[in-house]
């Protein structure tokens, strides 16, 4: 009995060493990709970009939590739920991919549902990097933001200034943040590749050197730097913002190596000789491995090494082992290794999927029964409390066998029914306005300078109405805003189910002689959600090397 207590004393003190040691370990990311917004044209890789980067964190022992296509209240509500997550964290990483914008000196990411019809709409619709950058503030170890929004401000055509004085930025301006290590696609002031492949240039760059083993995280970001500067033939340069402590930093550390004896003090190593004798004593895999556990950083130890091949021979064989009862009675117990670090992830893992199909059974809509406790999840979980306040369940700590008791219980719907929205044709009238918006970059270094030009300036040229109804598309009116003489003809196109919009027409400006024809292309997907009245900026290329021509889509019914 004597022997049993000093076990267990031995091996609670040892779990309590292992908790406080573990509580801030865990690495957490979380990864956001805006590819589809409902108001400017879709990022063609954003999607594919968070996809693939939450993958190799999850490969590197992140713990990832992955959201796609967040409007501005989900935004909110996974930062807000991330930063409880990363809380004495021993590292925390976010990513986003999607768009982003500065203005007066102030970023913001922008949500798929932002209109932004002015400049001071931006308070209200998109998140501000600093709230980023807070919510994983409370981390213990490194905390890493990674920003792939750094490209051209879709919104610029189209948004009017409430306030003169305002700045509007290209791509994302410099900051200088506290304790956080902040990673731009591209150094403030400059704009950020989408890239014509799968990935953007900075994705890919990340994703090439993000799993390499032993890559200090400065050198690492150096070598990002490197990866995209050559991809983009010299265009574009990520840049890093904040400071690294001193120690270095690894993603992905190389394997450990076995520390030199350090001439350990006789103290520590009567220390070890005894823990060692109690160990063995006992003779069960538990108390092996609790030494081993405690001294692991002593592996030259005689001592050491004796408890090492004690614990590959029990591993090898559980040895059963006898013990009397009060009554005197034999009883043979068999000892199993106790659970390991991936078998309690697992069994947790297992516990999610199980709660996650039940809350299907009961209406709740889960999603996918994956075993990952996502915003879906989290949503579905807090509908059902909701449903059955009686219970008394918990809003947080809720991976527990008593949820999924209390669900198993349930006989059939409990959360009320979403109801579907009906979805809508793209049969209607729409509206395109067709404009220019002056290059920031040549009017503000040409030698010709216009008194006229202000940052963002846009400029109609014409506008011209479209129906659609079932497979045919009619123009059915247009007009010019400049001068006279013959402006628009050679009018084609096509609107198919999935809403892709392909228009060809000819284009003469009439800003002076001579007049010059422009063959214009619009290539657009619409997105369901542009109900009547909501619009769509598309920008898709550059006009006499000093103009964007800018198309505003607005659905008239």
């Amino acid at each position: 009995m004597r022997r049993l207590i000093l076990t267990l004393a031995f091996l609670a003190a040892w779990f309590a060493c292992s908790v406080i040691a573990a509580a801030g370990t865990e690495r957490v990311a979380l990864v956001i990709g805006n590819a589809k917004y409902d108001h400017v044209a879709n990022l063609p890789n954003a999607g594919n970009d968070a996809a693939d980067l939450a993958d190799a964190l999850a490969r590197i022992g992140f713990k990832v939590w992955e959201s796609q296509n967040l409007d501005y209240r989900g935004m909110r509500l996974a930062l807000r739920d991330f930063s409880r997550d990363a809380r004495d964290a021993e590292m925390a990483v976010i990513y986003f991919a999607g768009h982003g914008i500065e203005i007066d000196n102030n970023n913001f990411l922008i949500p798929v549902n932002s209109e932004l019809r002015s400049d001071q709409d931006v308070e209200f619709e998109a998140i501000r990097l600093d709230a980023v950058i807070s919510s994983i503030s409370t981390a213990k170890g490194l905390k890493l933001v990674l920003i792939d929004a750094c490209r051209n401000n879709p919104f610029l055509g189209s948004m009017q200034r409430e306030a003169g004085t305002r700045s509007i930025g290209r791509g994302l301006g410099q900051i200088d943040p506290s304790g956080v290590l902040v990673s731009y696609a591209a150094k403030g002031g400059t704009l950020a590749l989408d890239g014509e492949g799968r990935n953007s240039p900075y994705a890919t760059a990340l994703l090439r050197h993000i799993e390499e083993p032993g890559l200090e995280l400065g050198k690492m970001f150096r070598k990002v730097r490197d990866t995209v500067y050559q991809l983009t033939d010299g265009y574009q340069e990520p840049f890093t913002y904040g400071s690294l402590p001193s120690e270095d930093i690894f993603l992905v550390p190389t394997a450990a190596e076995v520390r030199p004896d350090q001439s350990v003090s006789e103290s520590l190593s009567s220390q070890i000789y005894s823990d060692f004798e109690l160990a063995r004593s006992v003779a069960t895999l538990e108390a092996i491995d609790a030494f081993l556990k405690r001294y692991e950083n002593q592996k030259e130890h005689f001592a050491v090494a004796l408890a090492l091949s004690m614990r590959d021979d029990l591993s090898a064989k559980v040895q059963p082992k006898t013990f009397s009862d009060d009554d005197g009675n034999s009883q043979e117990i068999a000892l199993v290794p106790p659970p390991t670090e991936k078998d309690n992830a697992e069994q947790t893992r297992s516990l999610i999927r199980d709660i996650q199909t039940e809350l299907n059974r009961v209406g709740c809509s889960a999603g996918a029964a994956d075993g990952v406790a996502g915003p879906r999840t989290r949503s579905a979980f807090s509908r059902y409390r909701s449903a059955r306040k009686n219970l008394g369940l918990r809003a947080d700590g809720w991976e527990t066998q008593e949820t999924l008791s209390a669900l198993r219980k349930e006989n059939g719907r409990v959360c009320a029914e979403v109801p579907t929205a009906v979805p809508r044709t793209f049969d209607g009238d729409y509206v395109i306005s067709i404009r220019r918006r002056w290059d920031d970059d040549y009017w503000q270094t040409t030698n010709r300078p216009d008194s006229a030009y202000y940052p963002g300036k846009v400029e109609p040229l014409a506008s011209m109405r479209i129906n659609r109804n079932g497979n045919r598309l009619t123009l059915v009116s247009a007009q010019a805003f400049t001068g006279g003489g013959p402006w628009f003809k050679d009018f084609k196109g096509s609107f198919d189910d999935d809403g892709q919009l392909n228009l060809r027409f000819t284009l003469s400006s009439h800003f002076g002689p001579p007049v010059t024809p422009y063959k214009v292309r619009i290539d657009v997907k619409l997105p369901q959600g542009l109900e009547p009245g909501r619009r769509l900026v598309y920008e898709p290329r550059r006009i006499d090397g000093q103009f964007f021509l800018n198309f505003l889509i607005r659905r008239a019914n």
